[in-house]
């Protein structure tokens, strides 16, 4: 059985409400289920609009576009992390070559980083995507809980990492826990604004899974 990777969302009040009003927040889990076994991989609190923006912009991508910048991929067991990074080290004499490849390396920062996802969040640079005819999270330990001091427990120990993951059902399942997350944002009591803004972000979502049904 493949190993299940879940974000699981929750709405919680808004602690710059006066001068962000249209800010979602909420507390973001993200757990891989291996077996039985539940782990926690990352446990935070942000405006989570842009996490629904970029999943509803980039879920086609990154369920399915392997790591390929002009021919280079990940090396056998490398992990797409750790292929990025390498990556990213690369350097070209010629201005015009450089470019192109730095477009496209933040063409796939965008698409695949948790970091793209929650943008000035304190968050570690978790790589997710498609690899080896599956999903794929990982790290390649660039932080560690210092960088964290206000959540060290559930960042104790940063290093390299990497978990297969069922794709199809990821997609589906972060998809109605964005759509729970953004009606509870709709409800009567929460700040107009906010209600406006999760009603935008909910229509987007929901047509950009009809438009998906109906390819």
């Amino acid at each position: 059985m493949a190993n299940q990777l879940w974000f699981k969302l929750k709405k919680v009040a808004n602690p710059y409400s006066e001068t962000h009003p249209a800010d979602l927040w909420g507390q973001l889990d993200i757990l891989i289920l291996t077996g039985k076994k539940a782990h926690l991989l990352l446990q935070t609190q942000w405006n989570l609009e842009t996490l629904a923006e970029w999943f509803t912009k980039n879920q086609a991508a990154f369920s399915q576009n392997e790591l390929l910048i002009q021919e280079h991929k990940p090396l056998p067991g490398e992990s797409l992390a750790e292929a990025f990074r390498r990556l990213r080290t690369y350097d070209f004499e010629e201005e015009a070559v450089m470019f192109r490849w730095d477009e496209a390396l933040d063409d796939y920062y965008q698409q695949h980083s948790l970091r793209a996802a929650l943008p000035g969040a304190n968050v570690p640079g978790y790589i997710i995507g498609w690899h080896k005819g599956a999903g794929e999270i990982s790290f390649e330990g660039d932080s560690d809980k210092n960088s964290y001091p206000t959540q060290r427990d559930y960042y104790a120990n940063l290093k390299q990492w990497s978990y297969s993951f069922d794709m199809a059902d990821f997609v589906t399942d972060l998809q109605q826990q964005l759509k729970d997350f953004l009606e509870s944002w709709t409800e009567s009591g929460a700040n107009q604004v906010a209600r406006t803004q999760a009603s935008n972000l909910l229509k987007q979502l929901s047509e950009k899974a009809l438009d998906k049904v109906l390819v």
